[in-house]
């Protein structure tokens, strides 16, 4: 699905984080950003902590599954750059750059997976 980021000319207290898709994206959907509230409102395969992943995390996607994704168009991170720009990520080429939060882009939600620590 294709949506805004949203909230256009506002500065966002708490979706500026560069690792923390979850944060940012749980900030986003309480000041009303349609990505976010799209995202948090999913129920898939009886799960419902999807988040947007923030710059880092999708840059980690790339590197490590560039084949889950679409690539054509640029895909919204749920952070945020300033009050009028949030980071975007294409899938086609690997380009990343700021983008107008007003614009629509592809939003992908994700779920994080706990890892076991292991002594042995």
């Amino acid at each position: 699905v294709s949506l805004p980021w949203g909230e256009y000319g506002k500065q966002i207290p708490g979706a500026d984080s560069r690792t923390d898709g979850l944060s940012n994206t749980q900030a986003m959907a309480k000041a009303g950003s349609p990505a976010a509230k799209h995202v948090t409102a999913r129920r898939d395969g009886g799960f419902d902590d999807w988040y947007i992943p923030a710059r880092a995390e999708f840059m980690a996607l790339y590197g490590n599954v560039p084949e889950l994704f679409d690539k054509t168009g640029w895909h919204w991170t749920s952070t945020q750059g300033s009050a009028v720009s949030a980071f975007g990520q294409d899938f086609g080429y690997g380009h990343s750059d700021w983008d107008i939060k007003d614009l629509e882009r592809r939003v992908r939600a994700v779920r994080r997976i706990p890892l076991q620590h292991s002594n042995a």
